[in-house]
């Protein structure tokens, strides 16, 4: 009797032996990961961690307490972001912000919780909404809002998400810890309007930014203050001193800037000192008032409230502060200003080193520029009206000494009795506007913007479309389908 020779296959014995070893390997190794919370960032732009410039800046500021108030709609806690994967970047960033002993974390929904809304916010100047964050230390508070931007292609799709709320949170950080609060000084002993009885609304906007509006008379004093950052003067009704002349230009020379707002004044004289100071910058005041004679163009009854348009920069110019503004009108929003003043721009000895244009002129409509204007106070013996364009507002800056200046033909436009109006906002943005390009209270730590990128794949016909679907799909299931074929063959040999 013959035996038969027997041949055993140990390759299954084999592959479960190698299962059951990397299992014993895996396992453990999750379970110590998920109990260490330990993750690593593989995303090109490091969208989960923060940068070193935040980390240098964190551990520079250990000595300050910070809190961070993160408002969005029900949230309680951090771990509350971790359930929406859009929110990610901002979970992880609040995760290591909160392991610094010193930064203290508290989300919350200002719907469910108005009264912690109000105590950050109790005269409503930041203007608090969900997906706002509010940075305090000490004095200073700061609101961050736009973590996140959406960017579209040409037909509305979204192909990129950027999260801007690193650098956002870092600048504000460093803000309110090495920050201080920029004072604006409104002039007075002229007859100007002052900021409590005039401008209380104003007050609150710009302290929204972290500025802190005083007076300032300058016959009382040696010198414009140190801590000064920009001078206001609003309607002034008589001129100001030489003395007081030279302060500012001192005060300029240094990089002073300078708001003028110069209302129409009916009585006749002249500035002379103002005018002098003017013309350092290559801007002359013109002794009128601006009027519509085009119905259409000025408001109802009143036509000294004109429709004006803002000027757009040309290529000759460094700095755009209407680009933006000019969006908003064209939305919808007409912008108008009560009862202004024009004003000319000149080739003055200082043309070399001045950057000079407007910011507001009269507009023109159907029938072209249909705007006048009448004498008005000074010592003007002419008493015709001339027609056509006007500067309404205007700006320079010198190149030498970094000053800045900008005049407007109306100081009514931001005051309490006006700020309400619908029609007075652009004028009012556009203030605002130039209080920042004159000085800047908000750090940008250049933190690049982390990008959740979206990819596509673009063919030029369906049938390269099928070619690339069936070298993806179909492929793959010929090939496991060829390989269950070998080893149904094979299983029992």
């Amino acid at each position: 009797m013959s035996k038969t020779k027997r041949n055993f296959n140990f390759s299954g014995v084999v592959a479960l032996i190698l299962a059951l070893l990397l299992a014993a390997i895996i396992i453990p190794i999750n379970l110590i990961v998920n109990y260490f919370n330990f993750n690593i960032d593989t995303t090109p732009s490091k969208m989960y961690s923060l940068t070193d410039k935040t980390i240098n800046l964190l551990d520079s500021v250990k000595d300050k307490n910070i809190e961070m108030y993160v408002l969005a709609k029900d949230v309680d806690d951090i771990e509350d972001f971790s359930k929406d994967d859009l929110a990610l970047p901002l979970y992880y960033g609040l995760k290591q912000y909160s392991e610094y002993d010193n930064i203290k974390i508290t989300c919350f929904d200002p719907q469910k919780n108005p009264n912690l809304a109000k105590t950050l916010d109790p005269e409503g100047f930041l203007n608090l909404s969900n997906g706002d964050i509010v940075l305090k230390c000490n004095d200073l508070v700061h609101r961050v809002s736009d973590l996140f931007i959406d960017v579209e292609d040409a037909n509305g799709v979204i192909i990129e998400e950027k999260y801007v709320g690193e650098n956002s949170i870092a600048g504000a950080i460093k803000t309110v810890t090495e920050g201080d609060i920029a004072n604006i000084y409104f002039l007075t002993g002229h007859g100007e309007k002052t900021i409590k009885e005039n401008y209380t609304f104003f007050e609150a906007q710009t302290k929204n930014a972290n500025y802190d509006l005083d007076e300032l008379n300058l016959s009382s004093v040696d010198a414009v203050p140190d801590d000064a950052k920009i001078i206001y003067i609003c309607a002034p009704q008589n001129d100001i001193t030489l003395s007081e002349k030279e302060k500012l230009m001192e005060f300029m020379s240094k990089g002073g800037n300078i708001s003028l707002f110069l209302s129409p004044n009916e009585e006749n004289f002249r500035y002379t000192n103002l005018e002098a100071l003017l013309n350092e910058y290559n801007i002359v005041i013109h002794y009128d008032r601006i009027y519509e004679t085009n119905s259409d163009m000025c408001k109802k009854d009143d036509p000294t409230t004109i429709l004006f348009s803002l000027a757009a920069p040309d290529e000759s110019q460094t700095f755009d502060l209407t680009s933006d503004l000019n969006e908003i009108v064209q939305s919808g929003i007409y912008p108008y200003i009560t009862s202004s003043r024009s004003f000319g721009l000149v080739n003055g000895k200082n043309t070399a080193v001045l950057e000079t244009a407007p910011l507001m002129q009269t507009a023109q409509g159907q029938s072209g520029y249909t705007s006048c204007s009448e004498p008005f106070g000074g010592t003007e013996t002419d008493t015709e009206s001339a027609s056509g364009l006007f500067n309404l507002a205007c700006y320079s800056y010198n190149k030498t000494n970094n000053s800045k200046l900008v005049v407007f033909g109306n100081a009514e436009f931001f005051d309490d009795k006006n700020c309400g109006e619908g029609y007075t906002i652009i004028p009012l943005y556009l203030s605002l506007s130039c209080i920042s390009w004159m000085y800047d209270s908000e750090y940008n730590m250049e933190i690049p913007d982390k990008n959740r990128a979206y990819d596509y794949m673009h063919f030029d016909s369906e049938a390269k479309a099928n070619k690339v679907l069936s070298i993806f799909v179909i492929a793959p299931l010929c090939v496991t389908a060829f390989g269950v074929i070998i080893w149904l063959r094979r299983r029992n040999a």
